[in-house]
């Protein structure tokens, strides 16, 4: 399991640490779901486990996005990083009005929970999406097979960080709704 490292202050940020350990916790159902199917497959079943092992390693991503500490050791510290870069990225500042009347506990829980889909997206599935388009352009079975295989992973643990965040969160966080589904493109 990816350790959940929480900051020294993580007391002064419930809603925060409650955030990372939900988010970080959900991805570690689908990894522990991998591993038992992986452990009840026959030595024949070649395909299963293929699928099984991308699906592990994916969900093994996603939780360590979550749980991904920076040097800081403050959640001070580490929310100043995760804020810059979705600033960088033109993601908060639509949202900063309503960010300024949130405590620093309530505002780092948006962050915490808005930073880690930004992440998935950059380092997986935009490229991902690209990928199997390509794949299927250039008749590439197999690669657009293991890009569907990602990009439903993904997106299944998103969908529930995104139903648990609807429950939980502070604020309401729309620019990925997850209710699209790029890899059944023909």
């Amino acid at each position: 399991m990816t350790q959940n490292y929480l900051p020294k202050d993580a007391a002064n940020y419930p809603r925060t640490s409650a955030t990372r350990t939900a988010l970080v916790e959900i991805a570690q159902k689908y990894v522990d779901d991998y591993t038992n199917g992986l452990k009840a497959l026959s030595p024949d079943e070649k395909l299963q486990k293929k699928v099984l092992n991308i699906q592990k390693h994916m969900a093994e991503h996603c939780q360590t996005f979550a749980a991904m500490g920076f040097n800081n050791a403050t959640w001070e510290g580490q929310l100043a990083k995760r804020e810059n870069i979705l600033n960088q990225q033109g993601i908060l500042p639509e949202y900063e009005e309503k960010l300024a009347e949130f405590s620093p506990d309530k505002r780092g829980a948006f962050v915490q929970y808005v930073h880690a889909n930004w992440f998935l997206h950059n380092a997986f599935l935009n490229q991902h999406i690209h990928n199997l388009n390509a794949a299927m352009a250039n008749g590439q079975p197999e690669k657009a097979f293991e890009d569907r295989i990602i990009l439903g992973t993904v997106y299944a643990i998103c969908r529930e960080w995104r139903q648990w965040w609807q429950e939980n969160g502070t604020l309401a966080f729309n620019m990925w709704t997850y209710e699209d589904t790029p890899w059944e493109v023909e």
